[in-house]
């Protein structure tokens, strides 16, 4: 098997993007990531697509931290690249969510649902619950991000996704240094694609190993040739 990892990227422009994947050996990875909390220019986002060759997601998150990054960016303005991204990242917080996504659906766009807890990981019947939510909302893939206090708090994700991946496409790992395991294991045991770095130094969130080092250690562990 080869575990599914998707490379965010964090820069402010088209340009800058096209630049970081034209540097990506894209055979190492499976999908990238664009964020849009991060982006000042949005002309020629939609090109991203094209230029990566291979499944992209536009995330578009609803904090007002980010959404002073994004220049108070519309939903109008994410419907209008959908039909080019492959998967289009809501917050479950989203104003309209379940509208919104229907809307995606009909663009051809298959939406993300997800939710960050960037203090702890919450119970395990807690996690369910808000699983459940992003499933009603009417996501193609559920996503659930906690933060590792503990190292149990990486049994609690790995045992949601190996419960919830048989009936639910998710993801879900917990971030910072604790949580790096359920980052590296959750797609061994169902989640539909991890996170990693392109390289050190440009990691969007605490925990995260670079693509390389997660290639490495699969390999290590027999379960992919690479």
């Amino acid at each position: 098997m080869r575990p599914r990892i998707c490379v965010p990227i964090a820069k402010e422009s088209a340009k800058e993007i096209t630049r970081t994947i034209g540097a990506i050996d894209m055979s190492t990875i499976d999908l990238v990531e664009v964020r849009a909390d991060y982006l000042k220019d949005w002309s020629e986002i939609e090109e991203i697509p094209v230029i990566s060759r291979i499944p992209t997601i536009f995330t578009y998150k609803v904090d007002e931290k980010a959404a002073q990054k994004q220049g108070s960016r519309s939903f109008s303005s994410v419907l209008a690249l959908a039909g080019r991204f492959s998967y289009i990242d809501l917050d479950l917080a989203t104003d309209e969510l379940k509208e919104h996504v229907s809307q995606l659906r009909t663009k051809g766009v298959m939406p993300i649902v997800s939710y960050h807890d960037t203090s702890s990981t919450p119970s395990l019947s807690t996690l369910r619950r808000i699983i459940k939510k992003e499933s009603e909302a009417g996501a193609e893939i559920c996503k659930l991000v906690t933060t590792a206090k503990k190292p149990e708090d990486n049994m609690t994700c790995l045992r949601l996704v190996s419960e919830m991946s048989k009936t639910h496409e998710l993801v879900c790992f917990a971030m910072g240094p604790l949580g790096t395991p359920s980052r590296l294991l959750s797609p061994l045991l169902g989640a539909n694609f991890t996170f990693a770095s392109i390289a050190r130094g440009v990691e969007t969130a605490p925990g995260q190993l670079t693509v390389k080092e997660m290639r490495t250690i699969y390999h290590t562990m027999g379960v992919q040739n690479w």
